[in-house]
């Protein structure tokens, strides 16, 4: 009885964004199943999204949106896990040492994935996604290297492993090859995403898009399946879910600006389009 009174909420609740949606004049029945299916990634989405209705000219396409959709879910996930594995280090190290080190990098995960979120709900190709790739970027070539510093250090001063620190220690040290690597692949991933977007919007030649949006998605796809299978013993359910998300991420969010690539940097609304509005 309780899950069809919480299907029943659900389906009343998918309606919220399905009316918005067609106030702005997209797809009501599209964003009734979003809704269905993820309420809140709905709402935020067509919250942001363009307003039609008001004569907005930015375009949002039916494969940005379908997209830009799978690649917020995939994201809002990242940012949840990025949080427990915040609370995690927290318990374990305190706000002091690494222990401020990986809470710092975990609210700098946190925000990046939550302006991207913002960047894609808004179906946007600006300077701020790009922004946010080259930051990413940086940020994935940085936090392991000073990761395995302050581990370093750590053994340096105290002579020996202790309490949660043997335990995370003798993981890191296990997985040591592989976060370089990581970082590194995702590093160039992220700069692929922003060059494409810079190109994009300086209108210089952007083919073979494969290249640019589905390339960097196989390359950490085969990177995180690697990682997991070859530290699975060392990993506990946090950072192979991180993994498993990536994998995802990057491919939707290669769709996402593939989609986007087609919509013209300054649309102009049709003829018809005014008369749709106008009625």
């Amino acid at each position: 009885m309780s899950n069809i009174i919480v299907f029943v909420v659900l389906l009343l609740l998918a309606a919220i964004p399905a009316v918005i949606a067609n106030k702005k004049y997209y797809s009501s029945l599209g964003f009734y199943i979003y809704g269905v299916f993820g309420f809140l990634p709905a709402l935020i989405h067509v919250l942001c999204l363009p307003d039609r209705a008001r004569g907005d000219q930015r375009k949002a396409s039916t494969g940005a949106i379908v997209w830009g959709a799978l690649a917020g879910i995939i994201t809002m996930y990242k940012v949840l896990i990025d949080f427990m594995e915040m609370l995690s280090d927290f318990e374990i190290f305190g706000f002091k040492g690494l222990g401020i080190f990986w809470t710092l990098a975990s609210l700098v995960e946190i925000a990046l994935g939550i302006w991207l979120l913002a960047c894609i709900f808004r179906c946007e190709r600006s300077k701020g996604i790009m922004m946010n790739f080259i930051i990413s970027a940086v940020f994935s070539v940085v936090a392991p290297i000073i990761s395995l510093v302050g581990y370093s250090i750590h053994i340096l001063n105290t002579g020996k492993l202790d309490g949660g620190f043997e335990q995370i220690f003798m993981r890191e040290l296990s997985v040591s090859w592989s976060s370089f690597v990581d970082g590194a692949i995702l590093c160039a991933a992220f700069l692929v995403f922003a060059l494409f977007v810079y190109r994009l919007n300086d209108k210089k030649s952007v083919s073979p898009k494969g290249l640019y949006c589905l390339v960097p998605g196989v390359a950490v796809a085969i990177m995180s399946i690697t990682i997991v299978l070859a530290n699975f013993r060392y990993m506990t359910i946090t950072p192979i879910a991180g993994n498993m998300l990536n994998l995802f991420k990057f491919f939707f969010v290669g769709a996402y600006l593939w989609a986007v690539s087609n919509i013209p940097s300054d649309p102009v609304i049709t003829e018809n389009e005014d008369m749709e509005m106008a009625q």
